[in-house]
């Protein structure tokens, strides 16, 4: 057994390692989309993923009662994954990585909605306040909507809505698999199911579409889905070692390893809007998602 702060350490470095695997994959992705559809891109991140995860795998991992019970789930989530994955890569490809990343912190905000809606939680003034507040510093930046230095007028971009779109579809996800982390003893079955089930849906769009893979594109394919497993593994093995409200605000960390490689590999220089809302939506999202 752990003693609570030498298990709190040993969440948040795994939460690291999954931000800078998750960077990585970002920027890999970024770089195959330049040349290959999106549908195939995450086609291929999860059929590497299936082929890197099959040597952790044995006949006892599909006969454990925990994952038999939550196999349903499991489907699920894999088809809500699907269509999350197709929206986050082409928001990495068509969006500055910068700007992906803050949308993406409305995941928590989302939740909060989706648990008043669905389980009728009780949302207090300040959570209240805070979620609303979130949802209106995403609009300014998604309707200022420039970087470099460019682009000042305020209207809605409309693809500012693929990546809060795919920030809706995994914080379902997050509530679907709320309790089916902590009750996996093992949880690389789970990851094989959910790959297995976004290589199938994701490969009826393929049909017809495919572009032929290099080698150098397969070498990157490759990292792409080990980074991925590496990534949702270590993301199951911070929520089991540490608890959320430590996690969250070291998730934030993120948006210095996108903002480096989208100014030092894309030249994608964040303007002073994306700045100021990033400040803004710190603070936002911590508070809403505070006990």
């Amino acid at each position: 057994m752990f003693s609570l702060k030498k298990s709190s350490t040993i969440g948040i470095l795994f939460l690291l390692v999954s931000i800078v695997t998750g960077c990585t994959n970002d920027v890999l992705a970024k770089f195959l989309g330049r040349k290959l559809p999106i549908i195939e891109i995450v086609f291929v991140r999860f059929f590497v993923c299936c082929i890197t995860l099959m040597p952790f795998l044995n006949k006892k991992s599909f006969t454990d009662k925990n994952f038999l019970a939550n196999l349903k789930k499991n489907i699920i989530c894999g088809v809500l994954g699907s269509i999350s994955m197709i929206l986050t890569v082409y928001s990495i490809v068509h969006i500055p990585l910068v700007h992906v990343t803050i949308l993406f912190w409305t995941i928590p905000l989302f939740e909060i909605f989706l648990c008043k809606i669905i389980f009728n939680e009780v949302i207090g003034k300040s959570k209240m306040w805070s979620t609303f507040l979130g949802f209106v510093i995403v609009v300014v930046m998604s309707s200022h909507g420039g970087y470099n230095n460019t682009i000042s007028s305020f209207s809605f971009n409309i693809i500012y809505c693929a990546p809060l779109l795919g920030a809706l579809f995994f914080s379902i996800q997050d509530i679907i698999i709320k309790n089916m982390v902590t009750s996996n003893k093992n949880n690389i079955p789970m990851l094989f199911c959910f790959s297995i089930v976004v290589c199938i849906c994701s490969s009826i769009f393929t049909v017809g579409n495919w572009v032929p893979l290099s080698l150098t594109d397969w070498l990157i394919a490759i990292f792409l889905g080990c980074f991925g497993n590496i990534t949702q593994y270590c993301v199951f093995m911070s929520l089991k070692y540490a608890n959320l409200s430590l996690l969250a605000p070291i998730r934030y960390t993120e948006v210095i390893f996108q903002m480096l490689f989208g100014i030092f590999i894309f030249r994608e220089i964040p303007d002073i809007t994306t700045i100021i809302c990033a400040l803004l939506l710190i603070p936002t999202v911590l508070n809403a998602i505070k006990k």
